[in-house]
C-alpha cells in the first residue's frame, strides 16, 4: 500500500482512507448552509441554557437556602434546573461543533471528503446525544407522573 499514512494503532489517516474530492460550488453552497443553519442550532441552545440559568437562579438560591432548613422538595427544585442546564448547554455545545465542522469543509481545500466525514461523525454524535437525552427525559417525566400521582391518592 504505497502512499498510505499509518496512525495510532495502525490506522489509516483520514485523507487516505476516504481519498480526495474537492466539492464544486454548488456542493460547498448547500454543505455551508447546513453547517450555518446546525450552528445556528447550537448557539440558540446555548442562549436557551443561559435564559435557563438566569431565570432558575432566584429558585435556586431560595433552594439551597430551604434545603438547609430541611425541605427535600427544594433541593429537588434546584437539582433540576442545575440539570436543565447542564443538558441545554452540552448539546448546544454538541451541534455548534457539528456546524463549525460542516462550515469548515467548504472553507478549506484538498480535504473535502475527510473534513465531511469528521463533520457527519460530530452530526451523528450530536443526533445521539439528543436520542438518549429525549428517551431518558420521557421516562423521567412518566415517573415523575406516577410518583405525584400515587402521592396525590395516598392521601
Amino acid at each position: 500500500m504505497q502512499g498510505v499514512t499509518r496512525g495510532r494503532a495502525g490506522e489509516q489517516s483520514a485523507a487516505s482512507q476516504y481519498g480526495t474530492y474537492e466539492f464544486n460550488e454548488a456542493e460547498n453552497d448547500v454543505i455551508g448552509r447546513c453547517g450555518s443553519r446546525t450552528l445556528t442550532w447550537g448557539i440558540i441552545q446555548i442562549v436557551v441554557a443561559g435564559v435557563v440559568a438566569l431565570v432558575g437562579l432566584p429558585g435556586l438560591i431560595y433552594s439551597f437556602g430551604a434545603t438547609l432548613a430541611g425541605s427535600p422538595a427544594a433541593l429537588a427544585f434546584a437539582l433540576i434546573y442545575l440539570l436543565e442546564f447542564a443538558l441545554i448547554l452540552f448539546l448546544g455545545v454538541t451541534w455548534t461543533k457539528a456546524g463549525s465542522a460542516l462550515r469548515r469543509v467548504v472553507s478549506t481545500q484538498g480535504n473535502d471528503i475527510s473534513l465531511l466525514m469528521d463533520a457527519l461523525s460530530r452530526v451523528g454524535t450530536a443526533f445521539l446525544t439528543l436520542t438518549i437525552l429525549m428517551v431518558v427525559g420521557v421516562a423521567l417525566a412518566l415517573i415523575g407522573v406516577v410518583l405525584l400521582y400515587t402521592l396525590v391518592h395516598s392521601t
